[in-house]
């Protein structure tokens, strides 16, 4: 699976690129899912001053996923996304094979 990763607003890192690296390629990702985009941008004015935004896009189970997470620590915000990011997995694949079910059941009467 190919991650695509940038940085907004601030210069990543080879040990924060490597955690992202290892924190995703644990990811059960679904069959269809060949990529996903993960966005890190830094704002450095405004109300977020200081805090990271940390974005998920992929296309998997035929819909589009986006999902973000904003933090004042880039690491705790990434690993907030990571459990969101399986949870959501988890959420829809469970549709899909409930969906699944649902149509390949006899129906009687």
């Amino acid at each position: 699976m190919e991650m695509i990763i940038k940085s907004i607003n601030f210069e990543m890192n080879d040990t924060i690129h490597a955690y992202i690296t290892n924190k995703f390629s644990h990811l059960a990702v679904p069959d269809d899912m060949s990529k996903f985009h993960l966005i890190l941008e830094k704002h450095h004015n405004g109300t977020n001053k200081g805090q990271y935004e940390i974005k998920f896009h992929a296309h998997y189970f035929k819909k589009e996923h986006h999902l973000e997470n904003s933090s004042n620590d880039l690491y705790q915000g990434i690993d907030s996304l990571f459990k969101k990011v399986q949870r959501q997995m988890s959420d829809e694949k469970e549709k899909t094979h409930s969906h699944l079910h649902r149509q390949r059941m006899p129906s009687f009467g």
